[in-house]
């Protein structure tokens, strides 16, 4: 499987995770205005089983998606350090910066905004002019600094000449900045944390009903 196979299909994970998020958070949202109706009128003893039973719900949720997270977060970052590696040794070509951008974001509710460097550059080789947008495989993070972002944009203005190193085995995958940053290890350290939290809560879980089951009276 190619890298830009395991590319599309790390995508298409985060994009279902990101569909299940906003899927969870809707429907917490419908239940808790559902459950402050219900807490109004609830005695102290179904108080008590209903966070019993959110501490249930969470524990067969929780653990699946923590590891789930982890696991693909992981596997993509650890695949981004092999492709930063292998860049290394990538021949060399000549090409040009033609749009450059500051993608902005506000978060929700009136929060500070975000900013990403867009770069987008062309190269020709034999004879065929191809496209790339990757400045390095450290990842073009959002962040509420946006004089990070700008010192991308200075760093790449349009219309001036920089060296491309691309993939000669598929000369449509390239990248400004070869090589492993230390950066690049941000997303696999998170996707590592989401796996262990996941595994362990897992675990817990597993041993909670193996006890649950050893204290079960024999009939």
């Amino acid at each position: 499987m190619s890298f830009t196979q395991i590319g599309f299909f790390g995508i298409f994970g985060v994009f279902l995770l990101v569909f299940l998020g906003v899927w969870l958070v809707r429907s917490g949202i419908k239940g808790a205005a559902a459950q402050r109706e219900m807490l109004k009128s609830a005695s102290p003893a179904e108080l008590e089983s209903m966070r019993a039973a959110q501490r249930g719900l969470f524990m067969k949720i929780g653990p699946p998606l923590f590891t789930l997270v982890g696991g693909i977060v992981l596997v993509v970052g650890i695949f981004s350090i092999v492709r930063a590696n292998a860049s290394e040794s990538w021949p060399m070509v000549e090409g040009e910066v033609i749009r450059t951008d500051i993608v902005s974001n506000r978060k929700s509710g009136g929060g500070s905004s975000t900013y990403r460097a867009k770069v987008e550059y062309q190269y020709a080789i034999d004879g065929v002019t191809r496209y790339g947008a990757r400045v390095s495989y450290a990842g073009n993070v959002s962040s509420s600094n946006r004089g990070s972002a700008m010192a991308i944009i200075d760093r790449y203005p349009k219309g001036s000449d920089v060296t491309v190193y691309y993939d000669p085995a598929d000369p449509e995958e390239s990248v400004l900045e070869p090589g492993i940053s230390a950066k690049i290890f941000l997303t696999p350290a998170i996707g590592g944390v989401f796996l262990v939290l996941g595994l362990a809560l897992l675990f817990s879980s597993l041993k909670g009903r193996s006890k649950h089951l050893e204290l079960e009276p024999f009939e």
